[in-house]
């Protein structure tokens, strides 16, 4: 997998649809998605390797957006199991990774 340095999207047959964006900084999207969407779930931890990652999860709609440190911000659709929310959580923190 290739990450740009701006944003794109990441999917696979039958998996979740990502997108994602990678910018300098601003607000953790991931809150200002569970702000607007009142049946989303939001965690919030801290972690020394790859800062704050906030994490917002719409059961309902199938749906999640994660910000790590809030520079790294990815938008999955189709999530329909713990593996997809896994696997876009992953993708999220290892892109973060990717930048420090």
């Amino acid at each position: 997998m290739v990450i740009d340095s701006f944003g794109g999207r990441v999917w696979k047959d039958g998996g979740p649809e990502i997108s994602y964006v990678i910018a300098p900084s601003g607000p953790a999207k991931a809150r200002v998605y569970a702000e607007q969407n009142s049946k989303a779930s939001l965690t919030v931890v801290e972690s020394p390797t790859t800062g704050e990652v906030v994490v917002a999860l719409d059961e309902d709609q199938g749906a999640m957006v994660v910000t790590v440190d809030h520079h790294v911000h990815f938008t999955a659709r189709n999530v329909r199991s713990r593996k997809d929310a896994v696997d876009v959580i992953l993708m999220a923190t290892s892109a973060s990774g990717f930048l420090k």
